[in-house]
């Protein structure tokens, strides 16, 4: 199995940006990664916050 999928992460001042890019025809779950990184990332700030 060839999973075709690429997560990039960039720090920029007080900023992350993610960039994901995909072939859907492998990695038809790319929205799926997309909402759990958002998901998470909620998380984490609410655990740096709290």
């Amino acid at each position: 199995m060839r999973v075709r999928t690429t997560i990039a992460i960039l720090g920029y001042l007080d900023q992350l940006t993610f960039a994901i890019t995909g072939d859907y025809d492998t990695t038809p779950d790319i929205d799926t990664i997309a909402s759990g990184i958002t998901t998470e990332i909620a998380v984490l700030l609410a655990h740096a916050r709290g």
